[in-house]
Parts: C-alpha cells; sequence; structure tokens
C-alpha cells in the first residue's frame, strides 16, 4: 500500500485487522494502471509467500 500512495494519485483506505491477520483496502473511485501493476506484484509477492509456508498462512483475495 506503501507504493501506491507513493507512486499513484489514487485514493484509497486500509484496514487492518491484525488478530486476524487481515488487511482490507477500498478504492474511492476505482484505481489506475498503475495500481493495478503494483496490486499485481502484491499479489505475487503474496503467492509466493503462501508457496514456501502454506502449512503456516493462507492467501485469500475477494474482491467485492
Amino acid at each position: 500500500m506503501n507504493s501506491i500512495e507513493r507512486f499513484t494519485e489514487d485514493v484509497f483506505s486500509v484496514e487492518v485487522d491484525e488478530e486476524a491477520g487481515r488487511l482490507s483496502v477500498e478504492f474511492e473511485s476505482g484505481y489506475s494502471k498503475e495500481t493495478k501493476l503494483l496490486l499485481d506484484s502484491l499479489i505475487l509477492g503474496l503467492q509466493g509467500i503462501e508457496e514456501e509456508y502454506m502449512e503456516y498462512i493462507d492467501v485469500i483475495f475477494e474482491e467485492v
């Protein structure tokens, strides 16, 4: 989220539930191509972590 905030002008809000291990992001009015690329990179990284530590982590994506 830091990269999106720093490198784009997209407006979003973040909710973190550390106890549940959940991160929720909501964009106010859609997002740019740059943000899409950064999100895809984040997803790729999280999936790599999940593969490496699948015994300890589940990565679940929900689009609403």
